[in-house]
């Protein structure tokens, strides 16, 4: 639920600006972590990174497969890839 997709990264310029930290990462711990902090978007990064904001789609929507990392906290979970988002709604 509230799976939007995955999504190209790129630095400086965060598709999602804002990273939290949540331990043991899950996409429901982040997208929760996420909406605690008032924003409408959460983005699961390489398996263990959070980031959060209120638009996304900055650079290219990918294929799912491009997000293959498992989430540190649940391995049967996805957690981005490298520079690419798994991208959730909070609401």
């Amino acid at each position: 639920p509230g799976y939007v997709g995955c999504y190209m990264d790129h630095t400086p310029e965060r598709d999602l600006p804002y990273p939290i930290s949540v331990r043991d990462i899950t996409p429901n711990a982040c997208r929760l972590a996420c909406k605690h902090s008032k924003h409408a978007y959460a983005g699961l990064q390489y398996g263990y990174l959070c980031r959060c904001g209120d638009t996304y789609g900055k650079y290219a929507k990918l294929d799912d497969f491009q997000c293959s990392s498992p989430c540190k906290g649940d391995p049967s979970k996805i957690c981005g890839g490298f520079f690419r988002n798994s991208i959730y709604t909070t609401g």
